[in-house]
């Protein structure tokens, strides 16, 4: 008998439906595979499971939302100072517990509110030459200069008081610029830059929408106090701090990394800021999530560990010259993530941050929320991956804005909060010399 080769196109010949229905499910398994957001988190990970896991998870909650508090009544206090036009004096102790905090909290709201209409009343009674009590009673009866409701939150009474300084250090550049018509001391313009006790947490800071606190936090904890201190003691030991900064110089040539400007670093034009601490992820299964208040929000504190992503015990975790860009580690789609750092200047200076991320990103400067991502903006990295943007990368620019900043001489704290909807994510902040 004569053998005849076998010919592997003839098996193709017989079956083409077959074998096209094979490639197909093939290539649909190669997309899946590809697309699916990277690994879900180890099996191994820690769950907050234990009573002594959710002890540990409870204490950092509290002391967050007790920084917060501290943190707001020292706003208060700043506020009532200065619009009475007293010197700023030491900070005296505060009292201990919510209730405590709260009456605190109380009693320099209603400081600012009757010194705010003291200076009002002054104003008004420069501009209509008229005597001061006639001008402090229409101050007082005008409903737009009303106190904040009495059900209002401390975040409330902080954006409100700040709200108040505000409009009067406005009022004052226009007197001194000659404008009193624009003034808002004038007798249309009484109440403060908006009704009191309607504050929302996003306030102050990008005017977002109010924040719906998670965790149990039971504080819209975002915008201006939004961040706690990163050093500190609470009866538990020393809190750890962000070690040594690299000392870099904003001069033009190429791109460095580190997070110092000043004398005898690095020079580089566009700074990559490469130590962080990341924590993550927490459970955001919507866009809105970015506009959600998690535990780190209210205070980073860096020892602390809280209840992440289908319940795993999350950590601050420090990430030393990490790739560019950064990609949170577990990467996990329906998530939040939060990084914060420190960038060290030698004097007060405006520079500039390039930023990016995937998807929807915020960034805080010394507790003031400074950028919010557009969440309908078509990202070049939407287009295409980002890994196959190779000039991008190569001058690490995966940036979809530019915001101008002014540093303050010594530490000046940033905080990211990124959101991933689904498969890739990353965040990039660049630093660039405005001169």
């Amino acid at each position: 008998m004569k053998l005849v080769p076998h010919r592997a196109g003839a098996w193709l010949d017989r079956h083409p439906w077959l074998a096209l229905s094979l490639l197909l499910h093939a290539v649909a398994l190669l997309a899946l595979w590809l697309m699916t957001p990277l690994t879900l988190l180890p099996d191994g990970a820690a769950r907050v499971s234990t009573p002594q896991q959710q002890a540990r998870v409870s204490a950092s909650l509290q002391q967050a939302r007790q920084q917060q508090m501290q943190r707001q009544i020292r706003e208060l206090e700043r506020v009532a100072s200065e619009l009475a036009g007293e010197a700023q004096v030491k900070d005296s102790a505060l009292p201990q517990g919510e209730g405590a905090l709260r009456e605190r909290a109380r009693q320099l709201s209603q400081r600012v509110h009757a010194a705010d209409q003291q200076r009002r009343a002054t104003e008004l009674a420069q501009l209509l030459k008229i005597p001061r009590e006639e001008a402090l009673r229409r101050v007082q009866s005008d409903p737009r200069s009303a106190p904040p409701r009495p059900q209002a939150s401390l975040t409330e009474l902080a954006q409100d008081a700040k709200a108040r300084l505000h409009a009067a250090q406005a009022r004052e550049q226009a007197r001194q610029q000659g404008q009193p018509g624009q003034s808002a001391s004038s007798s249309k313009a009484l109440g403060a830059s908006k009704s009191p006790g309607a504050a929302r947490a996003g306030a102050g800071s990008g005017g977002g929408p109010e924040a719906q606190a998670v965790a149990g936090t039971g504080t819209a904890g975002h915008g201006a106090g939004g961040i706690g201190q990163l050093a500190g003691g609470n009866g538990q030991g020393e809190r750890r701090s962000y070690g040594d900064l690299m000392a870099l110089d904003a001069a033009p040539g190429r791109v460095g990394q580190g997070r110092r400007i000043g004398p005898g670093g690095e020079a580089a034009q566009r700074v990559l800021l490469d130590r962080w601490y990341l924590v993550g992820p927490f459970e955001g299964r919507q866009a809105y999530a970015i506009d959600t208040a998690y535990p780190p929000e209210l205070a980073v504190d860096l020892d602390a560990v809280y209840e992440g992503k289908d319940g795993r015990l999350l950590a601050w975790a420090p990430l030393l010259a990490p790739p560019y860009p950064l990609v949170p580690d577990p990467r996990h789609a329906d998530a939040v993530y939060y990084a914060v750092t420190e960038v060290h200047s030698e004097r007060a200076q405006t520079v500039f941050l390039d930023l990016g991320a995937d998807d929807d990103a915020k960034l805080w400067l010394n507790d003031e929320l400074v950028w919010h991502s557009a969440r309908s903006a078509d990202k070049p990295w939407y287009r295409a991956p980002w890994m196959h943007l190779t000039q991008r990368l190569t001058e690490r620019n995966l940036s979809e804005a530019r915001i101008a900043v002014t540093l303050r001489p010594g530490p000046n704290r940033l905080m990211l909060k990124l959101y991933n909807g689904i498969d890739l994510t990353f965040f990039s902040v660049v630093l660039v010399a405005a001169d």
